[in-house]
């Protein structure tokens, strides 16, 4: 996954030096697009649901599984073939039935929903855990908490630069 990402983005990048965008270019920039989503919901909703143990807390939670499934690909497949995630065009000359690129929203609501419920599965844990397991809980907890500290200071970060008029948007200066 990243590492065909990786390897795409470096032979389009290497493309691009010597004039127009080439297909393969073209395919980098879509799959750059769109795998954001799996590469962030996966691992925060599903180790929700099963940490410490692999296990789901019981057999009832198995459609939050599902939910979290179909939100992961249906939120992907809206963004890879949105062209408002590639300034009007999508990169790739593949056109999908209308009805399936506006799933973003019911994406974005099944992701929304298995977050909150692998929360949830999380808490029951805690709740009914005790010794070794309270205690893996309570790191998840904590690394949780850090994660989410890091996020807000980010985003105020960049709330701050840009009210200072620094554009956080443009990479590195060309020579």
């Amino acid at each position: 996954g990243v590492a065909l990402e990786a390897l795409l983005i470096t032979v389009a990048g290497l493309q691009e030096i010597g004039g127009s965008a080439p297909s393969l270019a073209r395919f980098a920039d879509w799959i750059e697009g769109w795998t954001w989503v799996p590469l962030i919901f996966v691992p925060t909703i599903f180790p929700l649901l099963l940490f410490p143990d692999g296990h789901l807390p019981t057999r009832r939670w198995r459609p939050v599984v599902w939910i979290g499934v179909v939100g992961v690909v249906a939120f992907s497949f809206s963004t890879a073939f949105d062209p408002g995630s590639y300034g009007g065009r999508v990169p790739i000359d593949l056109r999908p039935p209308a009805g399936l690129v506006r799933a973003s929203s019911l994406g974005a609501f099944l992701l929304l929903t298995a977050l909150i419920a692998g929360g949830a599965a999380t808490v029951r844990r805690f709740r009914r855990s005790t010794g070794e397991e309270r205690q893996q809980l309570r790191w998840l907890a904590f690394a949780g908490a850090v994660g989410a500290a890091s996020l807000a200071v980010a985003f105020l970060a960049g709330g701050v630069l840009t009210a200072l008029g620094v554009d956080t948007n443009e990479g590195p200066a060309a020579d």
